[in-house]
Formats: structure tokens, sequence, C-alpha cells
């Protein structure tokens, strides 16, 4: 997914957290172009499935307008939501898309609706630009490796990084995806990251940082990270030395 040519960027919900930059809301078409503009070769976003089984761009599960899964599709376009499906349809092809399965969604079948609908979706789509899907949900990972869909292990701030590596390698995630502070604390109990990913690679698998900022971009480089997730897209492509030129 990820090239060996140097640390990649993945811009978080496109602008990032919250409204970006020129006003930019998270998780719009405007904020995943801007990012596209900026030079980002990755995008991050969050999906829920609606009640027809579209694929509905955002992040909280629950807001002033209620779940996705209680209207259509083209009732959250309405509202000024965004689909994967018009995204796909207006982002550059080479800009890879994360597409992140929401977890506790809020019915029983909810996180299974949106991983259907999102395994569908790519395999019907997997030629036409880089994918992957990721969550926080191992049968998401689970089911995507048996569908051939490129997957990610995304683990929390607390979570060992020695656990989440093995448990990536024994679900045949193609990438673990620690938050910064697992990556960068000292623990004693644990050998240094550097070695756990070089037993990651060796299972090939390929590691992608969330949380990161500017500022520990250059350690991440480092330690052999293949991409970073940030909200701070211009002042980390500033790091990486790349930029609208590239």
């Amino acid at each position: 997914m990820f090239t060996d040519l140097g640390l990649t960027l993945v811009a978080h919900r496109g602008s990032g957290t919250g409204t970006g930059p020129a006003g930019t809301r998270e998780n719009s078409l405007a904020a995943f172009r801007w990012a596209a503009d900026q030079g980002a070769p990755w995008v991050e976003l969050d999906v829920q499935a609606s009640r027809d089984a579209g694929l509905v761009v955002r992040h909280d599960l629950r807001d002033a307008t209620g779940y996705v899964s209680a209207a259509d599709a083209v009732d959250w376009t309405a509202r000024d939501l965004l689909t994967l499906e018009r995204l796909h349809a207006e982002l550059p092809s080479h800009v890879g898309i994360d597409v992140e399965v929401k977890v506790g969604l809020p019915s029983e079948d909810g996180s299974d609706a949106t991983t259907t609908a999102a395994l569908a979706f790519l395999a019907a789509h997997a030629r036409e630009r880089p994918w992957l899907l990721t969550s926080f949900d191992p049968t998401v990972v689970v089911r995507a490796h048996e569908h051939s869909v490129p997957t990610g292990w995304l683990t929390e701030d607390e979570a060992s990084l020695h656990g989440s590596v093995a448990a990536a390698i024994r679900m045949r995630a193609h990438a673990v995806c620690p938050h910064v502070d697992a990556v960068l604390r000292n623990h004693p109990a644990e050998a240094p990251a550097e070695d756990v990913f070089e037993v990651a690679r060796r299972f090939g698998v390929q590691v992608l940082v969330w949380g990161a900022v500017p500022a520990q971009v250059p350690a991440l480089a480092d330690l052999g990270v293949d991409a970073v997730c940030v909200d701070a897209v211009q002042e980390t492509l500033h790091v990486l030395g790349e930029g609208p030129h590239r």
C-alpha cells in the first residue's frame, strides 16, 4: 500500500479534525480536495452505512440529525453529508483512501451492515485507486481479509505495541495502526519499537501511526514507520519536504 520512498502522509478526515483551512469542514468533499491539492497521497475518512446500505462519510455516531442508519443516503446528501461513492468519483484516482469502519453503532448489526457495504464497494472499485479498510473492530479486519481487501488494525494509545503487531500478524492484516503514544513511549517491558516493526515487516505488515504532530514525524521516520495519519497536513508535508510541487 505505502511505498518504500519514505514516510507516507495520510490526511485525517481530509483537512484534519474540526474545521480546516478556508473553513473546510472535516470529512467534506472540500476538505479532501484541499488535502489532495496540498500533495497528500492518501486521505482518511469514517464511514457508516445508511438505511439503504449507502456509505455516508461521518465520524460522529449521533448528532442533531440522528444516526446515519436511520435514513437513506439521498437524505444525508440533502443534509450536506458526503457519500463515499461521490468522493471516489471526484477525488483524483492517484490519491489513496483509508476507509475506517466505525464501531459502537446503534444496533447489533450496525457494524456488520457498514462492513458489508464497505467490502462490496471496495471490491467493486479495487482497481481504480489505492484502498485501505481500517477498524478498531477485529471482526472487520478478519472479514476484509477474507474478501481480499487491504486491511489495517487500529489500536488505542494504551495498547501494547507488541500486542498490536502480534494481533495484526495473526489476523493477516496488511497494516498495524498504533497511536503515536504507543510507539514513542519507552516501555521497559517491551523491545524497542524499531525491533517490533522489523518483526512486522518480516510478516508483510506495514505500520501506519495515527495521532502524531509534526514535531514527532522525524522520530517516526527514523523508526521505519511507513505512514502517518495526521491533522496538520500542511505542516507535516513541510517536515517531509513535500508539497503541491511534488
